[in-house]
């Protein structure tokens, strides 16, 4: 069981949020991780917050990003460098649960399954309890079409199998020409997208596992890109059509599953 996980954590002016997202890492019963924190040239003291838990725990890795690239950029960067035989994913104003390592690689290799994911509670700014957002037992490339209940911060999987997966950098790529680089930044969908391509590379559904117990907890903050559900929408519109290239049908019906799925979630 005892196999090194990489945790990658993009770091953008949290310094309010860092220590206690870094002290549930610190926390967890399962010890031989490595934590990679890049900084997105935050304009606080994030940094620095960092660097200081840096000394003070040698599993944890700080480097900063050359230019502000945004989320994907960030993660890519830690997944370059990472050396673990899983990664996991943990935004630098989420926390874990102390536990949440231990039980999530012991039911992978319990499993055999290459990727997974858990529920997770959604908390605000101040940490206080709004709900908890529950999981699928597994999912596949078609569940996933038609609405993604993957928290990023919830995820591991396994690179000796998978290889390792990088995010997309979308203000980069050739079929976004025409919107607005200020959109670009700001899209929000590309671990959504890292979803979806790591699903095409598994062999059968259970090898993506869903874990329904809460073991990590989200933080909505306010004007967070998630918040912005007419915004959200016309992404997932994109994807469907510029990165996926689905049919105008197909990303028709799973848009109207992804509606669905979306109100139920968010509102039931």
């Amino acid at each position: 069981m005892n196999v090194l996980v990489s945790i990658i954590t993009p770091m953008f002016n949290v310094q309010n949020f860092l220590s206690e997202t870094l002290e549930s890492v610190i926390a967890q019963t399962y010890d031989n991780w490595e934590l990679i924190a890049v900084d997105d040239c935050s304009m606080d003291n994030t940094l620095e917050l960092a660097r200081q838990f840096e000394s003070r725990d040698a599993r944890i890795k700080v480097v900063k990003a050359p230019m502000n690239g945004g989320a994907a950029a960030a993660r890519n960067i830690g997944t370059k460098i990472a050396k673990g035989n899983f990664i996991a994913f943990l935004d630098s104003d989420d926390t874990w649960e102390k536990n949440k390592l231990e039980k999530q690689i012991k039911k992978m290799q319990e499993t055999n399954a290459v990727f997974s994911f858990t529920a997770y509670s959604i908390i605000d700014e101040s940490g206080n309890f709004i709900k908890t957002l529950k999981t699928p037992s597994h999912t596949n490339y078609k569940k996933l079409l038609r609405g993604c209940d993957i928290g990023c911060l919830t995820v591991i999987y396994n690179v000796d199998k998978l290889g390792k997966h990088y995010f997309l950098e979308p203000i980069s790529e050739d079929y976004y020409s025409g919107l607005p680089e200020a959109i670009l930044r700001r899209w929000g969908r590309e671990d959504y997208v890292l979803w979806l391509e790591i699903a095409k590379n598994c062999e059968g559904e259970k090898s993506m596992l869903g874990i329904e117990e809460p073991l990590a907890f989200y933080r909505r903050r306010n004007g967070g890109i998630s918040s912005d559900k007419k915004r959200a929408a016309w992404y997932q519109w994109l994807v469907y059509r510029r990165v996926e290239r689905l049919s105008i049908s197909a990303s028709i019906i799973n848009f109207i599953f992804y509606t669905i799925n979306g109100f139920k979630k968010h509102y039931l």
